[in-house]
């Protein structure tokens, strides 16, 4: 029900709502990468310490427990994205919550293997390219309703003659959603795990 009212009845709401989502990752982008000097300002000093810091995406090679441990768990993870994406039609879930349960395997896959391990596997150029993707999915759905003939986002026009137009248009639009909700995660994890610690002057 929940996700029906969403994604059918506040169609327009929820697709503001995912560009309201992709235009903070944009905001926040330009806040974080565009004034190295002005983000020092706000960044605490590190304790000083007789050892240097480790550097950048060191992996935790003797964290045995916490490597296995990530590596049984993530798979389950994904799995469960995966269940309440496409379950958000008969139970609790959606696109929203599945993104977000999808983004935290690969921040848990980078806590415990290091940034830059996180980013061999998923580059941040294909990060930000989902997270636009998304947007223009729901929006195309509307758009292919009007093609048809349909007004914005009346998914019953997309197939013609068929019951299940309604679902499959739900479906699609929740895949946006999905993909918008998961790049900007990861995009917004990248950007602060990727921030080097530096001594401020007093």
């Amino acid at each position: 029900m929940v996700t029906s009212v969403l994604a059918s009845y506040r169609g327009y709401d929820t697709l503001g709502e995912t560009t309201v989502i992709f235009t903070a990752l944009v905001g926040a982008l330009l806040l974080l990468t565009g004034n190295p000097a002005a983000w020092r300002a706000f960044v605490p000093p590190r304790p000083a310490t007789g050892s240097s810091p480790p550097p950048e995406g060191e992996r935790m090679d003797d964290r045995v427990i916490l490597r296995v441990g990530a590596k049984m768990m993530i798979p389950f993870i994904l799995l469960f994205a995966l269940y309440v994406q496409f379950h958000g039609d008969y139970g609790p879930g959606g696109g929203f919550q599945a993104a977000v349960i999808a983004a935290t395997a690969f921040i848990l896959y980078a806590l415990v293997f290091g940034l830059d391990a996180a980013k061999l596997v998923l580059p941040p150029g294909v990060v930000y390219v989902t997270a636009a993707l998304g947007v223009l999915i729901f929006a195309a759905v509307g758009v292919a309703a009007l093609l048809q003939g349909g007004r914005f986002l009346e998914y019953a026009v997309l197939l013609e003659g068929s019951k299940d137009a309604q679902v499959a248009g739900i479906m699609l639009v929740e895949l946006g959603v999905l993909v918008t909700v998961f790049g900007v995660m990861v995009a917004i994890f990248y950007v602060f795990a990727g921030r080097t610690r530096i001594q401020v002057r007093p």
